[in-house]
């Protein structure tokens, strides 16, 4: 994955940064930018770990940043792209079974220990349909393995989704203009968001189709819930899996307890995993 984060206990400060993020769940490998080996940088002029210089205020002057993320079929690499630039990439070797992307999405996350009170998100302000009051992603595409792009459309490629409602919110329409095209907008306060104990995961939820849904578009929908309920029990067990079995009482902490809320992409012919 690759975005922008606030993160103390990686970078010891609350500002914002540009990050590359890698996991294997197979192998409960993983790690940021350059602190340890696995994202190739080829851009010399942009150092990871770096403070974003310019950042948005509410209801003033907007800043954005272009990533993507796309597969290269003769390496196998997964290169990052920042502001149009070729920041470096992962080494396929990295992963033991990613030669293709058939789901992907763009993602907003919290984490504290147990007990404490999740961190705002975005702004810190529920979305209101204002780009200038929430955190948001516009000209959101994907693309297939032979190189068409297409938009996350909802209810056929995409469902958005929040598992802590009551803390964060999410707005997706699908297309909206030539300016913001397809276009979510995100984020909230934070507060008391997970009710469950240590180590147990927020309970999954999907979104129906609708009586507003076509009824074409709602057979899609349902074909695709059923793989992204598989991927998503998928990854729930590996995590489990991984914070009761492992030695670091740092990482047990973070995943005690975390607010997720996220957009979902499929196409079964997709290589490319879209920016987060």
């Amino acid at each position: 994955m690759a975005g922008w984060e606030v993160h103390p206990k990686v970078f010891g400060d609350g500002k914002t940064y540009f990050f590359t993020r890698w996991a294997d769940k197979s192998k409960n490998k993983g790690c940021t930018n350059l602190l340890c080996p696995g994202f190739v940088q080829v851009e010399p002029s942009f150092h990871l770990g770096k403070p974003v210089a310019d950042t948005s205020t509410y209801n003033g002057k907007q800043f954005e940043m272009m990533v993507d993320i796309s597969h290269d079929p003769e390496t196998n690499n997964w290169w990052v792209r920042l502001n149009n630039r070729n920041l470096g990439y992962y080494p396929g070797i990295l992963f033991s079974n990613l030669a293709f992307a058939n789901l992907g999405g763009w993602t907003g996350m919290t984490s504290t220990p147990a007990g404490i009170p999740s961190p705002p998100m975005g702004s810190g302000h529920f979305p209101d349909n204002n780009l200038y009051r929430s955190c948001f992603i516009r000209q959101m595409n994907f693309q297939t393995d032979t190189r068409k792009h297409l938009g996350p459309i909802n209810y056929e490629y995409a469902v958005a989704s929040s598992d802590s409602p009551n803390c964060f919110g999410v707005q997706y329409e699908g297309w909206n203009d030539d300016i913001q095209g397809y276009a979510m907008i995100f984020g909230g306060p934070g507060g008391n968001c997970v009710q469950e104990a240590s180590f147990t995961l927020p309970e999954r939820r999907s979104v129906p189709a609708g009586p507003s849904a076509p009824t074409e578009a709602r057979g899609r929908l349902e074909n695709f819930e059923e793989r992204q309920n598989a991927y998503i029990d998928s990854h729930y067990q590996s995590l489990r899996n991984y914070v009761q079995t492992t030695a670091d009482s740092q990482t047990r902490r973070l995943c005690d307890e975390f607010n997720m809320l996220s957009t979902f992409i499929k196409d079964g012919s997709s290589s490319t995993i879209p920016n987060n």
